[in-house]
C-alpha cells in the first residue's frame, strides 16, 4: 500500500514562529488520528481549547473520484506529484481523466484536501 504524506503549517500566536509538520502514515484513518493528536497538542501548548488550523476532511479515497466532465475513470497523480516523479511537480493536477482524446479534464485538491473544480486542458 502506498504511503500517505501530509504537510501542514500551524500559525502561532502573534509574534511567535509557527509550526510546520510532516506526517507520513499508511491509511487515511491513521492520518486523521495523528492530526487530531497534533491539533490537541498544539492547542494545549498555545493555551487554547481549539486549534487555529485543522484539517477538515480526508482526501478522496482511491476509486472514489470520477471525472467531473465525462464521469469516467481518472488517473490519481497524488503519489507521483508528492514524490516529484517524472514530469510531476507541485503544480501538476491531482487527478486527470483517463480519456485523453475525448475529455482530458483535470482537478486539483483544495488546501483542505477536498475535491476542487474540474478544469479543461490548456489550449
Amino acid at each position: 500500500m502506498p504511503m500517505l504524506e501530509y504537510n501542514r503549517f500551524y500559525p502561532a500566536p502573534s509574534g511567535e514562529r509557527g509550526e510546520h509538520i510532516k506526517i507520513m502514515c499508511d491509511t487515511v484513518d491513521e492520518l486523521d488520528a495523528l492530526l487530531a493528536e497534533v491539533d490537541s497538542l498544539l492547542a494545549h501548548r498555545q493555551g487554547s481549547s481549539a486549534p487555529e488550523a485543522r484539517r477538515e476532511s480526508a482526501p478522496p479515497k482511491d476509486g472514489a473520484v470520477k471525472c467531473g466532465k465525462c464521469g469516467g475513470d481518472v488517473w490519481d497523480n497524488r503519489q507521483k506529484k508528492a514524490k516529484g516523479e517524472g514530469n510531476f511537480t507541485s503544480t501538476s493536477p491531482d487527478y486527470n481523466c483517463k480519456d485523453k482524446q475525448g475529455c482530458n479534464w483535470r482537478m486539483w485538491l483544495t488546501d483542505s484536501g477536498d475535491e476542487g473544480e474540474w478544469k479543461p486542458p490548456p489550449r
